[in-house]
């Protein structure tokens, strides 16, 4: 019996130690990318966005957020694919692929109305396992990983 429950015990502990670096640095990806957001947020004027398409706005906060969160994963996990909102795929053929909007809801930002955040997930072979969001503005990161929960 002994046996069988440190087995169950190991498996439990391995499953919890599954993406703990991955965890770790997306959410420091995440309030990095989201204190410089937080400084052009406070200085941003109307007008000042563009459009990549109809509807579709993009700025340079959405820009230079992308670089740090590419950076910065990057640095850290540099086999990883990296796929953004404002990129292409960047290393297509790996298992492993970041999920990236480096300004989830420019439309809110571009307004003035603070309800936006930097999202990350984290996928292996295109199921997700692994997601960060941070609310910049009330500074609360959300997180989940496969099997371990949300928090």
């Amino acid at each position: 019996m002994f046996e069988i429950n440190c087995a169950i015990l190991s498996v439990l502990f391995y499953k919890n130690m599954m993406y703990k670096k991955e965890l770790k640095i997306a959410k420091q990806a995440a309030q990095e990318a989201g204190l410089e957001i937080k400084k052009e947020f406070l200085n941003w004027r109307r007008g000042q966005a563009k459009f990549k398409e109809p509807k579709q706005i993009v700025t340079w906060v959405d820009k230079k957020s992308e670089k740090k969160l590419f950076s910065h994963l990057k640095k850290n996990f540099p086999d990883y694919g990296m796929i953004s909102e404002e990129s292409k795929a960047l290393n297509k053929n790996s298992d492993y692929s970041w999920i990236i909007d480096p300004l989830d809801g420019t439309t809110n930002f571009t307004t003035h109305h603070p309800f936006f955040a930097v999202s990350i997930a984290l996928s292996y072979k295109k199921e997700i396992v692994l997601a960060v969001t941070y609310d910049i503005i009330l500074n609360e990161m959300y997180w989940a990983v496969q099997g371990q929960g949300a928090y």
